[in-house]
């Protein structure tokens, strides 16, 4: 395979094995996913101009004369573009040092001299690389823009000499171009989930959003103490880093009407530029002309793990409404697979013998506790009845997701460990559960087996909330309510709110066997927190303070 277009028209997963890497490796997917969707225009600093830049220092004059005989300007924004793009869809990759991966092989579809304008950007001081790892390895290399760029405000800049890129990338036409990229992005998501991404209706009030973005930013690198903290890598997220890509997904809505819109092929999510979006920045959007609101799951993975305690959800002959077999395929394979050595027992077979022993009376009081939507609110409420310990609701909900998303082994040292104790403590049968199903398997050449219960109960919240939610209100309705999915909750016009809690609830209870608890919230400038009053403020024109 030796064209763009050949590659294309693979799926995700096929790319993946044509890269020889693991569908877990999120720097590689999503570097794919951004360069596979380059659109018309890139974020770059306002203080950079790449034919001033250009000017000032001729390639030529770099010892670049053979690879950069036709030194194309457009490559070079694409380039930079990606430091923008990349962490735009990937908030995991937001790191407090500011970096970027770029996985060069992935590139290189794109822009086969790569290396050579990279070599140019390092060598004229607009980028720098941290130093580490090669593509060779299996790693991206990190980049970063070099001051004054790295702190600067960011514009969007057309490319409109994309077209000889294209040529070059073996399409005849810019429109043929869109085409394949719209039918890669698309593929495999129905038109009662597509059809509501309209340019022309689902707007961003890019100015007072820009600008609320900056503010925040300011806010964050004055206050580091107050910075959000990126959980999958264990640090700070890079204020400037989070404008950035924040910006640029803002500016894909409002200028190359790119919403990013794909189902992963491992736990068949949505994602789209409104997920990949901070939450508080959804109070600019609204969809012809009205309010957006969206209708949420309280303590959405506590609820779902509900269906988990039914025997029957496990068992190949299955009748209930949603089952196992019911998931993808890849969830399916995760808990049926045969341990690779011959006296490990099989997952299947260890909840079998879970079940058998257990009289599951716990299971009640849990499944009534998450019901009420009240997981969290109950276990701050018994610590402070039998510890005399008042905890903050982030606290206990952090260590909560331990209980869900981390390995079974923890540190016996760290912030707060005694709260998964105590949640043992209080819910033994179900705690033993869920190590049950993120038990790792010596030998097995799968990464991070403990991700196991994550993806079955985002499986389970995609099929019910997609195939099930969003499909029936579109036959329901006649294909007149717009809905856009963020993962575990629905988002509408405010005029069919009802209807769509109406229909949520139904769903879930018929599929998880409990009631969940809504919660609608209106998408509204008034909802924008307000800690953050000094720069609503200095958007609606008030005298600027010192930290916007």
């Amino acid at each position: 395979m030796t064209t763009l277009k050949e590659y294309l028209s693979l799926s995700e997963e096929e790319r993946l094995k044509l890269l020889k890497f693991l569908p877990s490796s999120g720097e590689v997917n999503t570097v794919g996913m951004v360069l596979s969707r380059t659109g018309l225009s890139v974020t770059l600093p306002e203080n950079f101009n790449v034919d001033i830049h250009v000017a000032n220092f001729p390639p030529e004059s770099y010892g670049f004369e053979s690879s950069l005989k036709n030194f194309d300007k457009d490559k070079v924004c694409h380039l930079l573009g990606l430091l923008s793009s990349i962490p735009a869809h990937n908030k995991d990759l937001i790191v407090e040092d500011g970096y970027v991966p770029i996985l060069a092989e992935i590139v290189n579809f794109y822009i086969t001299d790569y290396n050579a304008y990279l070599d140019y950007l390092r060598a004229t001081n607009v980028i720098e690389w941290d130093g580490h790892g090669t593509y060779s390895e299996g790693h991206a290399r990190r980049w970063r823009w070099k001051e004054p760029y790295f702190s600067a405000r960011v514009v969007r800049v057309p490319t409109p000499k994309f077209e000889k890129l294209l040529h070059q990338r073996k399409f005849e036409t810019i429109e043929q171009y869109k085409r394949s990229k719209a039918r890669d992005a698309t593929s495999n998501c129905p038109e009662y989930l597509l059809k509501w991404y309209n340019p022309n209706k689902l707007r961003i009030d890019v100015t007072r959003a820009n600008d609320y973005a900056w503010g925040l930013r300011n806010y964050k690198l004055s206050h580091p103490e107050e910075q959000d903290w990126n959980r999958d890598k264990n640090c700070p997220k890079q204020p400037q880093n989070q404008y950035v890509a924040l910006m640029d997904n803002i500016y894909s809505i409002s200028y190359n009407n790119d919403f990013r819109i794909h189902i992963d092929s491992h736990v068949h999510r949505l994602h789209s530029v409104l997920t990949n979006m901070q939450k508080e920045f959804r109070n600019f959007l609204t969809y012809d002309g009205q309010q957006l609101v969206s209708i949420d799951i309280k303590n959405c993975q506590p609820y779902l793990s509900c269906i988990l305690f039914n025997p029957e959800f496990w068992r190949e002959d299955s009748t209930m409404d949603l089952n196992l077999n019911k998931l993808p395929r890849s969830i399916i394979a995760s808990i049926r697979f045969t341990p690779p050595k011959v006296n490990a027992i099989p997952l299947i077979t260890s909840l079998s013998r879970f079940f058998r022993n257990i009289e599951g009376h716990e299971f009640d009081t849990y499944k009534r506790i998450v019901s009420a939507g009240r997981f969290y609110e109950t276990i701050m409420e018994w610590i402070q009845e039998e510890k005399g310990i008042a905890m903050e609701r982030e606290d206990v909900k952090t260590i909560g997701f331990k209980l869900f998303f981390s390995p079974n082994r923890t540190d016996p040292e760290g912030e707060n460990h005694w709260l998964m104790d105590y949640f043992r403590e209080k819910f033994p049968q179900v705690v033993d559960l869920f190590m049950i199903i993120k038990r790792q398997y010596q030998d097995f050449d799968v990464e991070k087996q403990h991700g196991r219960l994550a993806c079955l109960l985002q499986s389970i919240e995609s099929e019910i909330i997609l195939n099930r939610c969003c499909k029936r209100i579109w036959e329901e309705k006649d294909k007149q309510v717009p809905v856009f999915t963020i993962h575990d909750s629905i988002a509408t016009t405010v005029e069919h709110q009802e209807y769509v809690k109406h229909v949520m609830k139904e769903e879930l209870t018929r599929a998880i066997g409990v009631s969940p608890k809504l919660k609608p919230e209106v998408w509204s400038e008034v909802k924008l927190n307000p800690k953050y009053q000094d720069i609503i403020s200095y958007m609606n024109g008030v005298t600027p303070q010192s930290n916007v």
